[in-house]
């Protein structure tokens, strides 16, 4: 399991760098797919990094739950 290992590491990098940029849909639309297509392990971090997110207001619940369903069906269809 080392290659989907490495592919969602990387989602999760350029997820991180997207939250420092300010750019929170972005950050949940790359941990969104990458907990779909490689590892629900990431799924933690998508609970942890979206709670955080959604307290200091950078993104509205309703941001977050339609970047949720559409970047999971998209990831579901791909697959």
């Amino acid at each position: 399991r080392l290659l989907p290992n490495t592919f969602a590491l990387l989602l999760v990098i350029h997820a991180y760098a997207e939250w420092f940029n300010n750019k929170p849909r972005r950050t949940a639309t790359y941990l969104v797919f990458a907990t779909a297509i490689f590892r629900c392990d990431v799924l933690l971090l998508l609970f942890t990094v979206g709670l955080t997110m959604l307290l200091r207001r950078q993104l509205s619940i309703v941001q977050a739950i339609t970047t949720g369903v559409l970047t999971g069906v998209v990831s579901l269809v791909l697959t």
